[in-house]
C-alpha cells in the first residue's frame, strides 16, 4: 500500500551486469505522508550505514531492493524483522558491490492504516548495522574488506 508496484520496472531497467544492485529511494522520488519520526529515523540509519560502510546512499530502509541472482545467492539472511534491511545492505557493502539508487513513489501509512515499524525497530537496526559491520556475516558471503570509499 505504500509503494507503487510499477516502480519495480524502473529498478529492473537499471539492473545489468555493471549494476547488479539497485535500490528504490523514496528520498530521490515522490514521497507523501512519511511521519517526521520515520523520516528522521531513516535519515539517521542511512547516515550511519554510509559512515560504517563507506556508501553514499539516501534510503537504506527502502523496501525496494533489487539484485542479481549472483548477489542474492551469496546472502545468508539471519534477520526476521525490519532489521533485515540493514543486514542486506551491510552484506552487500561488505561484498564490495556498489548500490545504485532510483527514485520511486512512496505514500506513507500511519498505524491506524497498518504501519508496523516503530522506534524500537530503529534500535534493532543500529544493532544489526554494528553486528554486520564488525562481526562475522554468515557462511555464504565472501567478504571483500576495502577501505572507506574504495568500492564507490
Amino acid at each position: 500500500m505504500e509503494y507503487n508496484p510499477s516502480d519495480i520496472l524502473l529498478l529492473l531497467e537499471n539492473l545489468d551486469a555493471e549494476t547488479p544492485v539497485v535500490y528504490g529511494s523514496r528520498f530521490l522520488g515522490h514521497m507523501e505522508n512519511m511521519s517526521g519520526l520515520h523520516r528522521y529515523g531513516n535519515l539517521m540509519l542511512t547516515g550511519l550505514t554510509n559512515m560504517l560502510f563507506g556508501l553514499k546512499i539516501t534510503d537504506m530502509e527502502t523496501c525496494y531492493k533489487l539484485m542479481a541472482k549472483e548477489v542474492y545467492s551469496q546472502l545468508d539472511i539471519q534477520s526476521d524483522r525490519f532489521n533485515m534491511e540493514p543486514e542486506i545492505t551491510a552484506k552487500i557493502a561488505r561484498m564490495g558491490y556498489n548500490i545504485v539508487e532510483i527514485g520511486i513513489t512512496y505514500r506513507g501509512r500511519d498505524f491506524a492504516e497498518g504501519k508496523k515499524i516503530s522506534w524500537k525497530d530503529g534500535f534493532s537496526a543500529v544493532y544489526a548495522l554494528l553486528k554486520f559491520r564488525f562481526g562475522k556475516i554468515g557462511k555464504k558471503v565472501k567478504v571483500v574488506e576495502k577501505g572507506i570509499g574504495d568500492h564507490l
